[in-house]
């Protein structure tokens, strides 16, 4: 079994990251909020799915480096 921090060949990794994917529609007004809150907690890259949002959702994403929106 592998604990956490380990790696599959048993050697420490202290650059792993998480992976968050987000499926999002018309979530401007909590969207910003979701990702800080991902990224206090873990380094973190994020994968925002958003689905044709017809606010604000994309350009409140546009300051996280660490995250892509498709």
């Amino acid at each position: 079994m592998i604990s956490l921090g380990e790696s599959i060949s048993g050697s420490p990794d202290s650059a792993k990251r998480l992976g968050i994917i987000l499926v999002t529609y018309n979530s401007a007004s909590v969207i910003k909020q979701c990702v800080e809150s991902c990224l206090r907690y873990a380094a973190a890259d994020i994968l925002v799915i958003d689905n044709a949002s017809a606010d604000d959702t994309v350009s409140c994403l546009a300051s996280f480096p660490a995250v892509t929106v498709i």
